[in-house]
């Protein structure tokens, strides 16, 4: 907590307001009083071929940074 407030000092001596929101925000965080949500919705996944469902969970992998994308022209390595 020490850090938050001295990073937010030196940011308001620098006047970078950036940098003070990003402070502020890490003491919130620090203390729940900020606590960030994620929501995940699935939708029509059930209706997806195998073929389907292997390519899109290539696809979130590569997006991820799970794994490096194919190179161009080759057909990628098959998830098991």
């Amino acid at each position: 907590m020490a850090e938050a407030q001295e990073a937010f000092s030196v940011a308001k001596g620098k006047d970078n307001a950036g940098a003070m929101v990003q402070a502020i925000t890490l003491r919130a965080k620090l203390n729940r009083l900020l606590i960030e949500r994620n929501e995940v919705t699935i939708t029509e996944v059930q209706k997806l071929d195998d073929e389907s469902l292997d390519r899109l969970i290539a696809l979130k992998a590569v997006e991820a940074g799970i794994v490096a994308a194919p190179e161009p022209g080759s057909r990628g390595q098959e998830l098991h």
